[in-house]
């Protein structure tokens, strides 16, 4: 689940500021407000600027540096002001970009294969609380998707299964077999119903048990004691 600074950190067209693990979806993000906002082809390919005989700018020319500005204003809008240091010399949206993406994309490849290699390897603690498991396994799956990953619901539902301890595999054997679509919800119920259970068994175990009464023994008048085996009289 996203948290609240990450929500409070979008703009009003839903792009988030970059910072040096996020590019992937910051850039999928940032591209598509600038092809609502007719500024993309500006990014893409330098327009080609004419200029008049006296050296000045052609007014189609000014049209096309104006849009130029606007798409490298809107981006440097959601670039945190202490990245902007190596952006001073870049004088165009192209510019911005192709140096952003040389920053930041190899660096957000990192942090996504660690991210991915921990959602593999996630695992359920000793004595940890169901609902804190499966919203850890959602806060990872979050990171993921801001990183590009795209973690289905359907591969997160294997990740909460396949992360549980050896004492669910009961469990994990009928959720394996079942041929319906789970969502996280339902895997969560099914855990806590199983959890249930358990400790209902474990409670009537316990009470039958405790209330089982001892199996009488009859009375030996030859010897005046309980329990004597009939082969044992009179030795």
């Amino acid at each position: 689940m996203a948290s609240q600074s990450a929500i409070e950190n979008l703009d009003r067209d839903g792009v988030p500021e970059l910072n040096p693990t996020n590019w992937p979806s910051w850039s999928f993000k940032m591209m598509n407000c600038l092809e609502i906002l007719d500024l993309w082809e500006y990014v893409e390919e330098e327009p080609h600027m004419l200029v008049d005989e006296d050296g000045n700018l052609t007014i189609e020319s000014q049209e096309l540096a104006k849009m130029v500005r606007k798409a490298r204003s809107r981006i440097l809008m959601r670039v945190s002001s202490r990245y902007r240091g190596v952006l001073k010399h870049c004088t165009t949206a192209k510019q911005v970009w192709d140096k952003l993406e040389s920053l930041y994309k190899d660096r957000s490849q990192s942090q996504l294969t660690h991210l991915k290699r921990a959602f593999n390897n996630i695992m359920m603690e000793q004595g940890e609380d169901v609902d804190n498991y499966i919203n850890r396994v959602a806060n990872l799956v979050d990171e993921l998707n801001e990183n590009g990953a795209e973690i289905s619901e359907a591969a997160t539902c294997t990740a909460i299964v396949a992360g549980l301890p050896p004492s669910y595999k009961h469990l994990m054997h009928i959720l394996d077999n079942q041929t319906c679509t789970f969502t996280i919800e339902s895997v969560r119920n099914s855990i806590l119903r199983f959890d249930a259970t358990e400790s209902l068994g474990k409670g009537l175990s316990a009470v039958t048990v405790s209330t089982q009464k001892p199996k009488s023994k009859k009375f030996c008048s030859f010897c005046n004691k309980y329990g004597t085996p009939s082969r044992n009289v009179g030795k």
